[in-house]
């Protein structure tokens, strides 16, 4: 049987979640397919689902088993690597497909020979339902739609890949354990021909307090920010089209440096410290993080038109404050 579609889960302690995650992906419309899941070391029950699901659905499920932890950039990629489908897709553990989500995104594929197909999606935390792919945006790319796309953003987990297309691009994600595929996804839109949609909500993300973007701290999350922005950069900066697309680019990248500051910042408030001798730390992010932007970014905040449309007066301000003087901008809130 030829695998139309390639399912990849990584899986960290998803216990509470993982039976329903699996169930609806062993029960897809879709008979050919596979689901590879990864699981990263877990030390909860979800090994014991992971193999009993494996036992029930032997011919659907194919196991990686890590001995240490690596993170969800990893796992996908050592799935990615035995995957068979003509088209991937990538799933949580902790949210849920809808059973036709593949069978109508593979169609869709197929009958177009896209390279990558998206889906609507429902955030369970902001109670929306959403679709970054517009009508607009479909079909072939010319650079004005791939700034659109990556100005809009989205998330791997509501799309199918075409695998030829990864392979001729050795794309893999960094071994990061939160924003590692940001740079995958601004790649993605930067180089391939065409994307199509499905104009129906297939995906619920389910938000998790314990999630890896919930509970890590802020220098560790600081990091992983520094580290995305720079992969964004060194991954587009070198395209035949930057310069078409820089706008874009640029504009994802003070994207995250406004929600670096703004996080940064709110850690200031918590600590409700007296002296900005006790804030050092928070000094030093916040000027790496304006080093990292400075050395990047050519356009400023007023010529960048996704930054005027997207960005908030007030964040802009922050921003500008902390480029020139990260110290006094932490005295202010003090």
């Amino acid at each position: 049987m030829d695998i139309k579609v390639s399912v990849i889960v990584p899986v960290y302690n998803a216990e509470r979640y993982l039976a329903d995650c699996l169930g609806n992906l062993v029960n897809q419309t879709l008979s050919e397919i596979e689901i590879i899941i990864i699981n990263d070391c877990s030390t909860d029950n979800s090994i014991k689902i992971i193999n009993d699901c494996k036992a029930q659905f032997k011919d659907k499920i194919k196991v990686i088993n890590f001995d240490k932890n690596q993170g969800p950039g990893a796992a996908r990629n050592a799935a990615i690597e035995i995957a068979c489908g003509k088209y991937i897709g990538f799933v949580d553990s902790d949210d849920i497909a809808d059973i036709s989500m593949y069978e109508k995104m593979y169609t869709e594929a197929e009958k177009h020979d896209y390279d990558v197909v998206d889906c609507g999606f429902y955030n369970e935390k902001e109670q929306q339902a959403i679709l970054f792919t517009s009508d607009e945006l479909k079909e072939n790319l010319d650079n004005k739609k791939r700034s659109e796309l990556i100005a809009a953003g989205g998330y791997i987990c509501t799309k199918i890949f075409k695998k030829k297309y990864l392979m001729d691009y050795h794309l893999r994600f960094r071994n990061e354990y939160v924003l590692e595929d940001s740079d995958f996804l601004t790649f993605i839109f930067s180089t391939i021909k065409s994307i199509g949609n499905v104009k129906e909500v297939l995906y619920k993300y389910t938000y998790t307090k314990d999630s890896l973007s919930s509970t890590t701290n802020v220098e560790r999350y600081m990091k992983s920010v520094q580290a995305s922005i720079k992969a964004i950069y060194e991954k587009t900066s070198k395209l035949s089209n930057y310069d078409q697309i820089r706008g874009a680019v640029e504009y994802q990248i003070i994207q995250m440096y406004s929600y670096a500051v703004v996080m940064i910042l709110l850690s200031v408030q918590k600590k409700k410290a007296k002296k900005i001798k006790d804030l050092q730390k928070e000094v030093v992010m916040l000027s790496a993080m304006a080093a990292i932007k400075k050395e990047l970014i050519v356009g400023d905040y007023e010529n960048n038109i996704y930054v005027k449309n997207k960005i908030n007066e007030h964040d802009i301000h922050l921003m500008k404050m902390n480029d020139q003087n990260s110290e006094a901008l932490v005295t202010l809130i003090v």
